[in-house]
């Protein structure tokens, strides 16, 4: 096999996974009490989430651990009603120390986690500006002083 056909395999295998995780989403922060499902069907009986479709999936991933939460995969039945989920969750329960992210890949994990080393030491050294991570890419905005007296 020639690595110009690896290269492909391996891009058509990108693309198929990115596909397979497309409607998926992780909650972290969420006790362990019953099963996986029944735990996320607990918290979406919650006012806030009433209207809103229910994942068909949820499975929680990793060896159990005690005094550990281990991170709940849910699958939607479509990509819409994965961000209105992710959407709600990460504003309204953020108090309750649960959040949710996209399910990414391995390697898109680690260039997140790169990016997000990058931004905290550019925040320790230009404290005047307020940096963002999109679409891979580090951007930067003045941060306005209010009017002190």
């Amino acid at each position: 096999m020639t690595t110009t056909s690896q290269a492909l395999l391996a891009s058509e295998m990108d693309k198929k996974d990115n596909e397979a995780r497309k409607s998926n989403a992780i909650l972290y922060g969420l006790t362990e009490r019953d099963t996986a499902m029944q735990d996320v069907t607990n918290l979406m009986c919650k006012e806030l989430f009433k209207n809103f479709n229910k994942p068909v999936q949820a499975i929680r991933l990793g060896p159990s651990t005690e005094n550990k939460n281990r991170p709940i995969k849910l699958r939607f039945e479509d990509e819409r009603s994965k961000w209105e989920f992710l959407k709600r969750v990460n504003h309204a329960l953020r108090a309750d120390s649960l959040f949710c992210k996209l399910d990414m890949n391995k390697e898109t994990r680690d260039k997140e986690y790169t990016l997000r080393q990058q931004v905290k030491k550019l925040k320790e050294e230009q404290p005047t500006i307020q940096f963002r991570i999109r679409d891979f890419n580090i951007k930067k905005k003045l941060i306005r002083e209010t009017g002190k007296k």
